[in-house]
């Protein structure tokens, strides 16, 4: 790992040279990141020795990152991503989309460009053509439980032998215990939130909700289209699942904290815990 962090950070060193050597020489300025955005802001790309330097050192930089941020962190940064298989699925040592097709029911030839994409931001990776296996940040997308295990209480051993099991028509409710509750944060996100945040707009523009705070004018509530509060939505009984995947989910949340955060809060200035935040 040291090897390759050196080499990246050598890499992003020299890019950044040639990008600024060259635009130095063609009366070229890269915009400052804190600058609006104006399409002629763009012309030093149209620079080709300027373009492949900048994408370079850009692509170097991603991986350095992916192998310094906590995995946990590296996933939340892509989670619009989706990653669409159930991540127990993935053998080590990798499996192809139409295998992975097999047992989820979704379309291996889309699933294979979904996977390609995160693989791409280092976020599984592709071990041959559309075989793809977990990495160091894909893998705290797991439960660490096998798929036979999660399936048993609702598919039948007959069941669980055939390829027609559809991992999608089943909830196991057990699925997310004993486990460090990240996955099931993830999941969540995914599941309530993006929904919920679609459906922000219109909920910021409607009369009846723009000025509310009450609980059940969340766009939550517009999203998933029921009128009571949280805890009453997610008591139904055919919400069990969604009951105790939040629970432990909420316990997912302590995983990208520090062990000694309140007590190390004491010590350290407020500027310095700010900048830690960010």
């Amino acid at each position: 790992m040291a090897t390759t962090i050196l080499e990246l950070s050598q890499l992003i060193s020299k890019s950044v040279n040639e990008l600024v050597t060259t635009c130095s020489a063609n009366d070229l300025r890269v915009p400052d990141l804190n600058e609006l955005y104006t399409p002629e802001s763009e012309a030093f790309r149209k620079n080709q020795a300027v373009a492949r330097a900048a994408n370079i050192a850009a692509a170097a930089a991603f991986q350095l990152a992916a192998c310094l941020l906590p995995p946990q962190e590296s996933v939340l940064q892509v989670t619009s991503g989706v990653p669409l298989t159930d991540n127990d699925i993935l053998e080590q040592k990798g499996m192809h989309t139409s295998e992975i097709a097999k047992k989820t029911g979704i379309d291996g030839q889309k699933l294979g460009r979904l996977l390609r994409l995160l693989a791409n931001r280092h976020i599984y990776r592709e071990v041959g053509p559309d075989v793809f296996a977990h990495n160091r940040i894909s893998g705290v997308l797991s439960t660490g439980k096998s798929i036979e295990e999660i399936l048993k209480e609702y598919v039948s051993p007959k069941q669980l032998q055939t390829h027609k099991t559809l991992i999608s028509s089943h909830s196991p409710i057990a699925k997310h215990d004993n486990t460090d509750g990240f996955c099931a944060f993830n999941e969540l996100l995914m599941a309530d939130a993006h929904k919920a945040s679609s459906y922000l707009m219109e909920n910021m523009l409607d009369p009846e909700t723009s000025h509310s705070d009450e609980p059940q004018h969340s766009p939550l509530q517009r999203a998933l289209r029921f009128d009571t509060n949280l805890w009453d939505f997610q008591s139904r009984p055919e919400n069990a699942y969604r009951l105790r995947r939040f629970g432990v989910a909420m316990k997912g949340g302590t995983v990208m904290q520090l062990p000694n955060l309140l007590i190390e809060r004491k010590t350290i200035s407020p500027k310095k815990v700010m900048l830690y935040v960010e």
